[in-house]
């Protein structure tokens, strides 16, 4: 009986041997296999974001495309430009106008995705909102008008991602409106001070 104890003892004492050698072997393989994975993973997810950023840009240089007329009057030289722009878009050209606008609160919605960032709709799209921003009758109607403007929250939110990144305010964006509820705490935080330290500079 006491052979037996002896037997069974010496057994587990062997079994528990072995499994911490083969505890030992699974941790000095996984966590290489545990690393690789990670790596695929976080690799997997930038192909993702750069694909989605593309088919974002893509998407929306194809809208940009519908509303050429619109931009070209609106671009320097153009037929809303300058002094014009006091004028024009007359309430007839209004219509026109708005899809433009909505093109620009797509490019915010992007921008909250993840799928754009501030350099990107800076360099491909900065000169076209601040073209509208030049246009004083579409900030006064529009984007700057106490009954309206919370209508264009989203172009409005875009404005001040890039006036932030740019380090300055449109000229014509003088309106102290800052859509909050559209970007996260620090995010709004962070974008009102850029923009308030450009305006200082």
């Amino acid at each position: 009986m006491l052979e037996t104890i002896e037997s069974h003892r010496a057994l587990l004492e062997t079994l528990s041997y072995i499994a911490s050698i083969a505890g030992a072997m699974v941790a000095v393989i996984g966590f290489p296999l545990l690393y690789l994975q990670l790596r695929m993973a976080r690799l997997q997810r930038q192909d993702a974001v750069r694909l989605s950023m593309s088919q974002a840009l893509f998407a929306a240089d194809a809208a940009m495309a519908t509303h050429a007329e619109v931009a070209v009057k609106l671009r320097p030289g153009g037929d809303w430009a300058g002094i014009a722009g006091a004028t024009h878009p007359t309430n007839a050209e209004l219509p026109l106008v708005e899809p433009y606008l909505g093109l620009f609160e797509r490019l915010f919605i992007a921008y909250q995705a993840g799928q754009v960032d501030a350099n990107i709709l800076d360099n491909l799209y900065g000169y076209r909102l601040a073209n509208i921003w030049a246009n004083q009758r579409i900030v006064q109607t529009k984007l700057q008008n106490d009954g309206l403007k919370r209508y264009w929250d989203r172009v409005i939110a875009l404005t001040y991602v890039l006036e932030a990144y740019r380090g300055e305010p449109f000229p014509l964006h003088t309106d102290t409106y800052f859509p909050a509820g559209l970007f996260d705490r620090r995010c709004a935080h962070r974008i009102q001070q850029e923009r308030a330290a450009g305006r200082t500079m």
